[in-house]
């Protein structure tokens, strides 16, 4: 089993699949960013092994994250080999949205747990002037199309910032 310093059992395992986002939100990504190449990320492979003797350890639950998780091709197929080839009990990801709509399907399919959307900002101008390029509408139909298909519980993050969103 595994403890960390203050004598609590760890359960669970955050899994950033890349670090490769399809905004530059001005609080993450306010500059030039050198991108780790493709070939130097783990492989689904290496992934599901890792998972696998995590969960020997005492781990049930991973988050996939990123960077975006769903600008990584594959990533519905990561999370089906996870149930299917892994003793984790929950699955989770954590996204910001913009490419939900197009795999709300094949993740809920996959077997998806739980999904936690990060939204800055109700208003699509302000959405906009804090992610750079990001739509707020898009957001919004992911989030509905997610809640439809029955991935629940669904969480809406934000990270509240002075003069822009609070």
């Amino acid at each position: 089993m595994l403890v960390d310093s203050c004598g609590r059992l760890v359960k669970s395992l955050r899994i950033s699949v890349t670090d490769r986002c399809n905004l530059r939100c001005t609080y993450c990504l306010p500059g030039i960013v050198r991108f780790s190449p493709a070939d130097q990320l783990l492989s689904f492979d290496d992934i599901v092994c890792a998972v696998r003797a995590a969960c020997r350890l005492g781990i049930d639950h991973v988050r996939i994250t990123g960077g975006e998780p769903l600008v990584r091709p594959g990533v519905p197929d990561l999370v089906a080999r996870l149930k299917r080839e892994t003793a984790v009990r929950e699955v989770a990801m954590t996204t910001n949205g913009m490419l939900l709509g197009r795999h709300v399907d094949a993740l809920a399919g996959a077997g998806l747990d739980r999904l936690t959307v990060s939204v800055d900002s109700l208003q699509p101008e302000r959405f906009r002037a804090i992610t750079c390029s990001g739509s707020a509408e898009e957001v919004w139909r992911g989030i509905r199309l997610a809640a439809e298909r029955g991935l629940r519980p669904l969480k809406i993050n934000v990270l509240v910032l002075k003069g822009m969103n609070d």
